[in-house]
């Protein structure tokens, strides 16, 4: 009978099980009931070589004294130990001499140490390919291995406006914006991003329903900082104020000068298309791009030829610089930057059938709403009406707009001027020309000390981080506490009132809530701003707005020369 073996190795079945199923699968990816299986299995195995390294030092503990005889004496002991019982005794087994002991004592610290080296290397992976989390732009998810993210996104702002029994507005609760978005990025190149619009009335004037619906749907490749591509429904990039998101706005809505490209009648803030965007060098930041120039989830018209003939795109640009950024002065912003927006529209109107906002009648200039979001003051009529034979064919839209910021730690200034024009040739000759100038001035002092070039990146001002997060904790403080006042102007004189049969561009009514019978085609506005933030993602806020208008505006029956309001708003975001 052959001489069995006091030091049997070890059983390598749980290495080539955790080699040939449970890694492959972490590497390649799995569901979570899979991976959270796969995970539970390699903990177990993990366990399992834990044991054999146990009773490997026990062996060892065993073997260690072996010597001469004593070991002589160890070797037949675990040998018979081991031994299975038999019916017949076995044949008497020689003793090991001292050189065997220490051999096999060699060889299980040798396997002691291979089996340390394989726990340690299995604790490692399992760190390393378990997923972390962080917020920051978002709640992110992070392949460890960067092989790709996960992004989610939610955000909500929560209105109180109050009027102060005008006659014409309802003071009212409102949710402003409640989104939600998810995105993913893999290889660090590639990214999608889907974001909803969940509010109900955000975008009309006194509580009529307004459905939510797609908000954002694109698809960027980032191959490098100064070369990215954007396609899909998207922010085109068009001044400061329309660039920056207005979850990071010093004020609670926008200026005046806004109504240019976010109109509730013509509403190009959002579009569909194509963007090159980019920073070819540290402080210098462009976007160009090509859109349908006909706003958010809406593709080109083509309910006739001739409009369907009119095929032309917005060509939108905006290059921005940093001076401050350029020449290295960290505690400074001197921002500066230009943008151009251009496209003819088409100019059709059904001959007949109902006009609506799904079936419109020609093109026509932005309206312009108060900052308090509580009427329609400016109403240009479209440039074409139903049996209309001189009406222009197309009307060709450009907005212009210079910006410039100012800031040096804890104080900013800011100011933009734009100027929109709209030509056509009329049939049968002749034709017209209207401009629309707007812009705004506004100064910023943040209480707390946080610095706005903190805040400043790829051309625009993003999120104000607290110095000392509110909280009642140690090491916490108040947040940040932010004032402002701003000044906001609209000019648009040149669209003179006029009936509808005007295909000239001339200003008119709006039935809408509240209903506008007498609109004025120039206003002011003051707002005063006070703005808490709690944390980097919390806002609570109070503006008070005083609006003068050009000429007196009928609204519900009702004169206005000017109007005050009050807002309010509770934010969150993780964007």
């Amino acid at each position: 009978m052959s001489k069995p073996n006091p030091y049997p190795p070890r059983p390598a079945a749980a290495l080539m099980a955790l080699a040939v199923g449970v890694l492959p699968c972490l590497a390649h990816g799995a569901t979570d009931f899979e991976t959270e299986s796969r995970m539970k299995a390699l903990e177990t195995l993990v366990q399992e070589l834990r044991q054999e390294v146990h009773d490997l030092r026990s062996r060892l503990g065993e073997t260690g004294p072996a010597k001469g005889e004593a070991a002589s004496s160890a070797g037949q002991g675990t040998a018979e130990a081991v031994a299975p019982a038999k019916a017949v005794a076995p044949a008497p087994v020689a003793a090991p001499t001292a050189a065997q002991a220490d051999k096999a004592v060699r060889d299980v610290q040798f396997e002691v140490r291979q089996t340390d080296r394989k726990v340690s290397a299995l604790e490692s992976k399992v760190t390393n390919e378990m997923p972390t989390a962080r917020l920051a732009n978002g709640l992110i998810i992070d392949d460890p291995l960067g092989r790709w993210s996960l992004r989610a996104t939610a955000r909500m702002e929560f209105d109180y406006r109050d009027y102060g029994n005008n006659g014409v507005n309802a003071d009212t609760f409102s949710v402003r914006r409640a989104r939600t978005g998810l995105g993913l990025t893999l290889g660090k190149m590639f990214t999608v991003y889907v974001e909803a619009e969940h509010s109900s009335g955000s975008g009309t004037q006194a509580g009529t329903s307004a459905k939510g619906g797609l908000h954002q749907a694109y698809i960027d490749f980032t191959p490098a900082a100064s070369a990215k591509l954007r396609v899909g429904q998207f922010k085109p990039q068009f001044g400061l104020e329309n660039t920056m998101s207005t979850w990071q706005h010093d004020f609670q809505e926008r200026s005046l000068a806004s109504n240019l490209v976010s109109s509730t009648q013509n509403n190009v803030l959002f579009d569909r298309g194509v963007m090159l965007y980019g920073a070819p060098k540290k402080g210098i930041d462009y976007g160009i791009s090509i859109t349908n120039g006909t706003g958010t989830g809406l593709d080109e018209y083509q309910r006739a030829s001739a409009e369907a003939s009119s095929h032309s795109k917005d060509l939108t640009a905006r290059l921005t610089a940093n001076i401050a950024e350029l020449a290295g002065l960290s505690d400074w912003v001197l921002h500066v930057g230009a943008s151009y927006k251009s496209g003819d529209q088409a100019n059709y109107c059904p001959p007949t059938g109902t006009i609506s906002a799904t079936n419109p009648c020609g093109f026509r200039a932005s309206s312009a709403t108060t900052e308090s979001r509580s009427l329609t003051f400016f109403n240009p009529r479209p440039f074409n009406a139903q049996g209309s034979t001189t009406a222009a064919s197309s009307v060709q839209r450009q907005i212009r707009g210079l910006e410039a910021a100012i800031a040096w730690r804890n104080v900013k200034f800011q100011a933009e001027g734009l100027e929109a024009s709209y030509a056509g040739e009329l049939i049968g000759g002749g034709g017209f020309d209207r401009k629309i100038e707007a812009g705004y001035f506004a100064l910023n002092w943040l209480a707390t000390g946080e610095m706005f070039a903190d805040a400043y990146k790829s051309g625009h001002f993003g999120r104000i981080r607290p110095n000392d997060e509110f909280g009642t904790g140690p090491g916490t403080g108040w947040g940040a506490l932010e004032a402002g006042l701003r000044f906001s102007y609209w000019d648009a004189h040149e669209f003179q009132p006029g009936p509808a049969t005007d295909v000239t561009g001339v200003d008119g009514t709006n039935s809408a809530s509240p209903a506008v019978t007498q609109s004025a085609n120039k206003a002011n506005a003051w707002t005063v701003a006070l703005k808490w933030m709690p944390t980097a993602y919390t806002a609570y806020m109070v503006n008070v707005v005083r609006t003068n208008f050009g000429n007196p505006v009928i609204a519900n029956g009702r004169t206005l020369e000017n109007e005050n309001a009050v807002l309010m708003r509770a934010q969150f975001d993780f964007f």
